[in-house]
């Protein structure tokens, strides 16, 4: 081969005059979107640190929430191991969901009627009702005020204990926690722990 000869090679980079006004629309779609990925991280950004602060606050509201159910579960292994021929118990309640709050709302209703008349001696009647609800705040509009907090409903209760392969007394223990709980029948289950 001679050094004047050469190998026909394509060159993949050259770009036809046919091909230029693809080429910039293309580079024009992708830098539109830059642009808008660049604007969307701007209006996210601050965002995720009102949801941090909101997670933190609802944490404070679960554990409270938490607080409750694991002293009512103490408190039901307490009373049923001091029961006769139960010994060492333990409880465990699932809930449906969280406590309800209710807080107070003023309301503040406005009515309008308004009678028409048309050039033919009809008339047409409108009735018009309004209403506007603001929470009612204290400590300075930080606070809003709670009128009633509701417990949340139990779903399922299981106790372990030992003692209860003995019917009568699993049948005394069922109908303590279904007394105690306000639950039905339906809900509790009793199991003889380890050893009992």
């Amino acid at each position: 081969m001679n050094n004047k000869e050469k190998s026909p090679r394509t060159n993949i980079f050259k770009i036809t005059k046919d091909q230029w006004p693809f080429i910039f629309k293309l580079l024009v779609i992708a830098f539109v979107g830059i642009i808008i990925l660049n604007f969307a991280s701007l209006f996210n950004g601050p965002q995720t640190g009102n949801i941090q602060e909101k997670n933190i606050v609802d944490t404070g509201t679960e554990t409270a929430h938490l607080s409750d159910e694991i002293t009512l579960e103490k408190k039901l292994e307490k009373i049923l191991s001091e029961m006769e021929g139960v010994g060492n118990t333990s409880v465990s309640i699932v809930y449906e969901e969280g406590p309800t709050k209710e807080y107070a709302v003023n309301v503040s209703t406005t009515a309008k009627e308004i009678e028409e008349k048309d050039q033919s001696g009809g008339v047409r009647t409108t009735n018009e009702k309004t209403e506007t609800g603001q929470m009612v705040m204290v400590n300075g509009n930080s606070e809003p005020v709670l009128i009633k907090e509701s417990m949340p409903k139990i779903q399922g209760v299981l106790i372990v204990a030992e003692g209860v392969n003995n019917p009568v007394v699993k049948e005394r223990v069922f109908k303590a926690a279904q007394t105690l709980l306000q639950v039905p029948a339906h809900r509790i289950t009793i199991c003889t722990k380890n050893g009992g």
